[in-house]
């Protein structure tokens, strides 16, 4: 469901403009003088191939989102719209209207309107590529950074994300603060450099719920980890250490339970952090 976001950052000398993001879309809403809607973008597959669907009174374009992903010592560029093929203006109008629900009537009704006018089929209008400059282009697809949100704006990015998604960092979130709490009751009966593992996974359990990227590449980490011990632990070279110290080794039943789980686990939040990488911040907290 579309729902607005809080303290968007309005640029000097550019259009006033208004935000709404969904899971995997985004509508940005430029404003007129004189109150009334100048135009909007719709953008669409945020978590695939990201493209978004501009109309302004010039009329339609359609474009792909280049985001400028860094390659190998190369820094990440400016984003950038490069043109895009055939929009599917029937699908869209249909998706539009089961996430716009909890939109301003007007807003509703003007996009909807316009996407019921586009001829359907149309090639992109933009020949080329461009760069964002100001609000009065077309904005990236994109939830803003830190710098222009508060609290109460990333709470609305985060329960505007998919159910499953949500439902994933806030397990992984949980399991970390485990984990934090075991390594911090060792640094108590054991070693006080286990206290610098426990800080960090709850360091890192806070940063997974208000989703930034540095967390997330730690939690990979973790995850791969759990993944390894696992397998580790039910290998044949370990089972043999186990009969060389003259320890019975677990059953291949009791083995398969207490390790298979986490293993599953861990892969299927692996997969959940590599799809929606998109949906992470660039900001310490």
């Amino acid at each position: 469901m579309l729902r607005e976001l809080s303290d968007v950052r309005q640029i000097e000398g550019g259009r006033p403009r208004r935000w709404f993001q969904s899971g995997d879309e985004d509508l940005i809403v430029w404003y007129a003088e004189d109150g009334s809607i100048y135009g909007f973008q719709l953008c669409y597959d945020r978590q695939g191939r990201e493209r978004a669907l501009t109309w302004t009174p010039g009329g339609f374009s359609h474009n792909r989102i280049d985001a400028g992903e860094r390659r190998g010592f190369r820094y990440k560029r400016t984003p950038l719209l490069v043109a895009d093929g055939r929009f599917d203006a029937s699908a869209m109008t249909r998706r539009f209207l089961e996430i716009s629900a909890a939109l301003p009537p007007e807003i509703r009704e003007f996009v909807s309107g316009k996407l019921a006018e586009h001829p359907r089929g149309m090639q992109s209008t933009e020949p080329g590529v461009r760069e964002f400059r100001s609000a009065s282009e077309a904005p990236l697809g994109r939830a803003p950074q830190r710098d222009t949100l508060r609290d109460g704006s990333l709470m609305t990015v985060f329960r505007a994300q998919p159910f499953h998604f949500r439902a994933s960092l806030l397990l992984l979130a949980t399991a970390e603060l485990v984990f934090a709490g075991w390594f911090a009751y060792r640094t108590i009966n054991e070693s006080a450099l286990f206290a610098i593992h426990a800080a960090l996974l709850f360091i890192c359990a806070l940063g997974v719920i208000r989703m930034v990227q540095w967390a997330r590449r730690v939690s990979i980490i973790v995850l791969w980890l759990v993944i390894i011990v696992a397998l580790g632990s039910i290998s044949p070279f370990h089972l043999g250490d186990l009969m060389a110290e003259g320890i019975e080794p677990p059953s291949t039943t009791r083995l398969l339970l207490l390790y298979l789980p986490p293993c599953a686990l861990a892969l299927w939040l692996l997969h959940e952090l590599a799809k929606f990488k998109g949906a992470f911040r660039k900001t310490w907290l």
